[in-house]
This record gives structure tokens, C-alpha cells and sequence, in this order.
């Protein structure tokens, strides 16, 4: 194991151990508000557990891909359709955001880059099981201009984040 995960691992240990630490203090204080609050972590976890196992899913089928090939498509010097996959990518994800960080880490060791990352992000915004919702509230050319404006400034954050993220290395 390379030595920066390893810290990194040490360091998530460190803090489940706070963490636990901090309840089983705080259990004595006021066991009731630390047992409503394991009831709502438990429920939390049995609600974003399937989103994991997609994720975890998707990350095996990454790792099958040559590295060569997701620099290809989706590197910084890969054509539109990398960002159209970007896009349609963050479009088509469920789930939390935090849910989606270690399958986009994956693939930026793979050769991903941050502006394709950063507008996978942007586009999450845009989300079709809501569209009908979200027309019935605010009208059907405002939410056609808005979604536009999502697709747009989602490039436009992705080509930013390329160009400063270019400048700094």
C-alpha cells in the first residue's frame, strides 16, 4: 500500500474512533438524544447503501478499463464527447454527491480530468425524475431555459477548472 493511503486510512480510523468515542461520552450524558441519533444513522445508511453498491459496481467495471482508454475520452485533451459523457453522467447519477467521490477519484487516477469531474458535478443539477415537478411549479419555459443554462455553464465550470487547474501544475 502506498504510504499516502496508508495515512490516509490511519487517519479515518483515528476519526471513527473520535467519532465513537464522542457517543459513548456523550451517551452518558444524554442517552436518549444518542440512541434517536443511531436510529437516524441507521436509517440514513439503509437509504444510501444501495447507492454505494451501484457506485462500488461502477468502480469495478473501471478498473477493468485501461487507463489509456478513460484518457482517451476523458482526459483534458479528449473531444466533446467526453463532455457530453460528463454530463450525461452526472445527469443520469443518484444518490448523495459524497456517494460519487471515490468513483470520480478512481477515475481521475485513471486519467479523467478535474474539468470533466468538475462538470459531472455541475450537471447533477439537472435531474429527470424532477422535470415534471419541477414544470408544474415553475412552467415548462423556465425549466427549459434553466436546464439549458445547467447543460451550458456545467461545460463552462469543466473548461474553468481545466484551464486553472492547467495553470497551477
Amino acid at each position: 500500500m502506498k504510504p499516502k493511503k496508508k495515512k490516509k486510512l490511519k487517519n479515518n480510523f483515528i476519526f471513527l474512533f473520535c467519532v465513537i468515542l464522542l457517543y459513548i461520552i456523550l451517551s452518558f450524558v444524554n442517552f436518549d438524544k444518542i440512541q434517536k441519533s443511531l436510529i437516524i444513522s441507521k436509517n440514513i445508511i439503509f437509504m444510501v447503501l444501495p447507492i454505494f453498491l451501484i457506485v462500488i459496481v461502477f468502480m469495478t467495471i473501471i478498473n477493468l478499463v485501461p487507463n489509456r482508454i478513460i484518457k482517451k475520452y476523458l482526459g483534458k485533451d479528449s473531444k466533446i464527447i467526453s463532455w457530453l459523457m460528463a454530463i450525461f453522467g452526472g445527469v443520469f447519477s443518484h444518490g448523495p454527491i459524497y456517494a460519487w467521490y471515490s468513483f470520480l477519484e478512481e477515475m481521475e487516477q485513471k486519467g479523467m480530468s478535474k474539468g470533466r469531474i468538475a462538470t459531472f458535478l455541475y450537471s447533477r443539477a439537472i435531474k429527470i425524475p424532477l422535470l415534471p415537478l419541477m414544470i408544474s411549479f415553475f412552467g415548462i419555459t423556465f425549466t427549459i431555459i434553466y436546464n439549458i443554462w445547467l447543460f451550458i455553464f456545467s461545460i463552462i465550470q469543466g473548461l474553468l477548472i481545466d484551464l486553472i487547474m492547467g495553470k497551477k501544475k
